[in-house]
């Protein structure tokens, strides 16, 4: 492919990626406000209550999250249409492909999944999204010390809160599926099941954390695991008390690995200079 047209595909891979963003935006608008099948996300989550869904005010962090991917968005838009960035422009291009475009299509495909309680389509539309994240963020090397400042704010701060937050709620949507094929509601079984999906999410924290310096994912998870506490308070079911300890030993062990991985990463630094 010629240069010229080399740039010409990126231009409009570019603006692409901003609409397919826009189109999910406004499902989301649709979405909170009933527009789609006469419910809301919450209204559905009371549909099936499980034990490792936060507290309605945890969902604010989507909120951050599609405000740092319009960040994304709107620096990737700038980079295709800067005449001297060609070499910044094409590692954009290579690395995300048509990436963005899936998930993008598979956020919109699981609101519309889940709102018509279609809850097994809604699992598999959303592990695509989950995989096409991760997928951006592998592509990236998200979080490697030596990328420049623009691409560490527009590209690994968003990214790393989007996978941190679809983990968890790849969670939640699991345990939703749960209840969905009749699981019981009460017992130690769903108790287990649940101490079960945060001991995996944390122990996922930890990978993304540890191996990969994804700190925005393990805030986020941080962030999640408050949220189930405060639900957990306020509903105070049967094992709650389990899980609320559970909880608050893993964000003590996740907040002291988000510790010990920054000093961590300053020594590095310092040794690279000396």
């Amino acid at each position: 492919m010629s240069p010229e047209r080399s740039s010409y595909h990126q231009k409009n891979l570019s603006v692409f990626n901003l609409l397919a963003f826009v189109i999910v935006i406004v499902l989301n608008v649709l979405s909170a406000t009933g527009r789609i099948n006469g419910r809301t996300p919450g209204m559905i989550s009371a549909q099936y209550p499980t034990l490792v869904t936060p507290a309605h005010f945890t969902f604010l962090i989507w909120s951050v999250i599609y405000l740092a991917l319009f960040g994304f968005c709107i620096y990737q838009c700038w980079l295709a249409f800067q005449p001297d960035r060609e070499e910044a422009r094409h590692h954009m291009a290579i690395r995300l492909q048509h990436w963005w475009l899936v998930s993008c299509m598979a956020n919109a495909g699981w609101l519309v999944s889940w709102h018509y309680d279609w809850i097994p389509l809604s699992m598999a539309v959303m592990a695509v999204l989950w995989f096409s994240v991760w997928n951006i963020q592998q592509r990236f090397q998200v979080a490697a010390p030596e990328a420049p400042l623009s691409i560490k704010i527009f590209v690994f701060i968003p990214f790393g809160l989007y996978l941190g937050w679809m983990s968890i709620a790849f969670m939640a949507n699991m345990a939703v599926a749960l209840v969905y094929m009749k699981m019981p509601a009460h017992g130690w079984l769903p108790v287990l099941a649940t101490i079960g999906a945060l001991l995996a999410g944390a122990g996922l924290t930890g990978y993304f954390l540890l191996l990969h310096n994804n700190v925005p994912y393990a805030l986020v998870t941080i962030w999640a695991f408050i949220g189930i506490i405060a639900q957990r308070l306020t509903e105070g079911t049967s094992g709650s008390t389990i899980i609320i300890q559970t909880c608050v030993v893993l964000i003590g062990l996740m907040l002291a690995a988000v510790i010990w991985q920054f000093f961590r990463q300053r020594h590095w630094r310092n040794t690279a200079i000396h």
